[in-house]
């Protein structure tokens, strides 16, 4: 029988008034969340991440032990092909081989994500090893999305292959593991504390020192299983794409700051980037500086600071700042931010290597000799962290010169630049799946145009795919459903972008993708094909207010809906920002209805405003309560083709100076408790209904 703590049953007895009453299902999570049997929560990394050698035994990731013509093996396990395409495509690895092995570890940047299966870092540096090692077997067990937890587990596994040595690729996912600590009371108590004094820069020290624990500890002990098996290391530190690479707009959103500092966070921001588009780098910089001081966890002020110091020639400066930007994830503001290798991450990883010996290839120093104002960008990256082609070469080429020495090479690696690389036709679709990536991620349109223009360059592969995807992302239909989505797949276009599930959207979360689309088509029209027209007329008839009625509130229209804030999920629309932005389909030939329902809260002053194509179409005074207006928007307004809609919002007013749904009342169950009750952005109004008829 249980023995039920008083506790317990106060949480339940909460849980079920919660249910009955109606509330909606996100205010329940706080009270689902496990605990220990004692009703308290443990901080120990070294307790973290916990697999016997027995659980190991026969299973090194999806490949199992097995016998394959009298000959002990490990072949992939036919109960986990789903996740087949996460790792290589090789099937069968021979148990012992009489060549020294080198087991390389990682996630998707050791993968070699938008062009594996066709190529990858262990392909690369096999080649680079085959003069100096020609005696040498790389075997590839990265995996993308692999954790922490999981690189632990296959370190550990991988022993069973008696390697010579084994290279690990990663840190990009290391962030992920502060979602698994089980923090104590203390700590929780600790971040409580800093978010209702709005003290974002505590929190976020908080979590780095936790993370660089969480690494410390892992390193002590795959250096233990190191040891025991007489097996060198060689660390590959990730660098990130700092030149090209820019915080999302959900990134840069202002958060909740205490009294009236978020409109003063707000104002600042607008005016400095006025200041940017004029080039007034010498306004900019204070007001880059007035950011940083505000809302030390926001990238923004970092980014423009940056800005400022490229402008003044000072790349090294720069540099620095873009460092502080890309860190800035640490405090997780967003869910699905992109993964990065942080500053605290490298750091964890040179203290260890010093520590415990092992080898280390700093990529971030690589890269940084290697581009000509020491700021990596597109020559090297695809996205955030994935390499072009020329960047994993550069990083295999310095992983090989580090790895020959330890296996007894007797001539150094010389760097081999002829190396065989992907084809045409995969170069070529990997920089258009890598516009799509940066699409979904809110990248500027320069860099989609940058890869599309790429891509069409390579190969005339390039245009078919373009075709196809046009089509399915302008139709309604769910992308599994699309004739175009299936040829994709039949003919295994998109083998390199996780078997092509890369182009899928979330259930109901499907988008036009219009600003990628745009930039494929302008692509190819320079290369003189011409899809604007058969673009268009697809779009006006799946889309246009001509068909029927649109909802605006739909992920197709709505353009601040590739993903969601942390905390923010509502089950109406929640503007966390003064201007919330829509696209709307249609002609200049007769006008349209307008129908909305909004309201703002916390005593509310000034107006809500309703711009088309820049064109004020309502004007309305805010309030607390639920209110529906239905302009007309006339023809002379709109245009042929997608429309600009944005609503505008008046100035936030303070709701007081907690951060969280509810002031707590007692100590918070887990640090996960604490975050589905955080509500770190301010609510400038909500909509309930936003429909266009004609």
């Amino acid at each position: 029988m249980y023995n039920i703590s008083d506790n317990t049953r106060s949480l339940a007895a909460e849980l079920a008034e919660k249910i009955i009453s109606g509330d909606q299902p996100g205010t329940w999570l706080p009270y689902l969340q496990p605990a220990d049997a004692g009703g308290g929560f443990v901080t120990d990394p070294d307790r973290l991440f916990a697999a016997s050698p027995q659980a190991l035994a026969g299973k090194i990731g999806i490949w199992v032990a097995d016998t394959v013509e009298g000959q002990p093996c490990y072949v992939r396990d036919s109960a986990k092909v789903a996740d087949w395409r996460l790792w290589s495509n090789r099937h069968l690895i021979p148990a012992t081989d009489t060549r020294k092995r080198i087991v390389l570890l990682g996630e998707s940047v050791a993968r070699g994500y938008f062009y594996d299966p066709f190529y990858c870092p262990a392909m690369e540096l096999q080649q680079q090893l085959n003069t100096a090692l020609p005696q040498a077997e790389v075997i590839d067990l990265a995996k993308s999305g692999m954790v922490l937890e999981e690189l632990e587990v296959m370190f550990r596994s991988c022993m069973q292959l008696q390697p010579a040595a084994v290279v690990i690729f990663a840190g990009n996912n290391w962030t992920y593991a502060l979602k698994e600590i089980a923090y104590g009371a203390a700590h929780i108590e600790e971040m409580t504390q800093a978010l209702l004094q709005h003290d974002y820069n505590a929190a976020r020290h908080f979590l780095e020192n936790q993370l660089q624990d969480v690494i410390a500890a892992f390193m002590k002990r795959i250096a233990a299983t190191a040891e025991q098996y007489k097996v060198p290391i060689i660390f590959v530190i990730p660098e990130f794409n700092l030149a090209d690479w820019k915080s999302t707009d959900k990134e840069t959103t202002a958060s909740r700051l205490a009294e009236d500092l978020t409109n003063r966070f707000l104002e600042t921001a607008a005016a400095a980037r006025q200041m940017k588009a004029a080039g007034n780098w010498t306004a900019l910089q204070p007001l880059a500086a007035a950011l940083i001081q505000l809302d030390g966890v926001n990238p923004l002020g970092y980014e423009l600071m940056a800005a400022c110091m490229l402008a003044g020639n000072q790349p090294a400066d720069a540099r620095k700042y873009l460092e502080q930007a890309r860190d800035t994830v640490v405090f997780n503001r967003v869910e699905n931010h992109s993964p990065r290798c942080l500053t605290v991450t490298r750091k964890a990883i040179l203290r260890a290597a010093a520590a415990y010996r092992f080898t280390v290839v700093d990529l971030p120093e690589v890269f940084k000799a290697l581009s000509p104002n020491g700021i990596p960008g597109r020559e090297f990256f695809l996205d955030y962290c994935h390499l072009t082609d020329t960047g994993i070469k550069a990083a295999m080429q310095a992983t090989a010169a580090a790895l020959a020495p330890l296996l007894g090479a007797t001539t150094g690696v010389t760097a081999a630049d002829n190396t065989a690389a992907p084809d045409p036709e995969h170069r070529a679709l990997a920089y258009l799946f890598a516009a799509s990536l940066n699409a979904r991620f809110g990248q500027p349109e320069d860099i989609l145009l940058h890869h599309c223009r790429k891509g069409v360059a390579i190969s005339d592969a390039a245009a078919k795919f373009i075709s196809l995807y046009a089509s399915l992302s302008n139709r309604r239909l769910s992308t599994p459903l699309c004739k175009s989505y299936e040829q994709i797949t039949l003919e295994k276009m998109a083998e390199q972008y996780n078997k092509g599930t890369g182009l899928l959207h979330g259930v109901a979360r499907k988008q036009m993708d219009h600003v990628l689309v745009d930039c494929m088509v302008n692509a190819l029209k320079e290369k003189g094909m011409d899809l604007s027209e058969q673009v268009s007329r697809l779009r006006a008839k799946e889309h246009s207010v001509r068909q029927g009625s649109v909802n605006l509130l739909d992920s197709f229209y709505n353009l601040f809906n590739s993903y969601v804030l942390t905390g923010e999920q509502d089950t109406h629309y929640t503007a966390s920002r003064p201007q919330s932005s829509f696209i709307l389909m249609a002609d200049n030939t007769a006008p349209v209805q307008v129908k909305i329902t909004f309201r703002v809260k916390n005593k509310p002053h000034g107006t809500v405003r309703l711009w088309v194509n820049g064109s004020m179409v309502m004007e309305a005074a805010a309030t607390e309560n639920w209110q529906t207006h239905m302009p007309e928007v006339p023809a002379t307004v709109l245009k042929n083709g997608l429309n600009d809609l944005q609503l505008e919002w008046p100035a936030v007013v303070p709701a007081g100076d907690s951060v969280f749904s509810e002031t707590p009342l007692r100590p918070f169950a887990s640090m996960q408790a604490l975050r589905h009750s955080l509500r770190l952005y301010p609510v400038f109004g909500e909509i309930h209904t936003f429909t266009v008829s004609a």
